[in-house]
């Protein structure tokens, strides 16, 4: 393997790395909060256009990167729509810093 492709499998890496937290508070605590399905929605079908790129183009990495994407959105998309509405306690309870009414 050379070095593009090691950086590629480590970008992987930190992309799987990305997604578990996400889908893992997603599916124990069944919270939306702060999830756009919109925007879940686009990056799936941005992913299998570029896994499409990728198969065609025969690069491996990049095969293999926009395969994670498509199976972590995948997964987002359908638990956002299961949970549709649902927040956790702790998203329930913590103070809106961040909102502005």
């Amino acid at each position: 393997m050379n070095l593009s492709q090691v950086s590629g499998v480590l970008g992987t890496g930190l992309v799987i790395a990305g997604y578990v937290p996400q889908i893992y508070h997603l599916i124990k605590e069944r919270c939306i909060a702060g999830l756009s399905l919109p925007a879940f929605v686009v990056w799936c079908s941005a992913s299998l256009l570029f896994l499409l790129h990728a198969t065609t183009t025969r690069d491996v990495v990049f095969v293999g990167v926009q395969m994670v994407n498509l199976a972590a959105g995948g997964i987002m998309v359908a638990f956002c729509k299961k949970y549709d509405g649902h927040v956790c306690p702790f998203h329930t309870a913590s103070p809106r810093w961040w909102y502005r009414d």
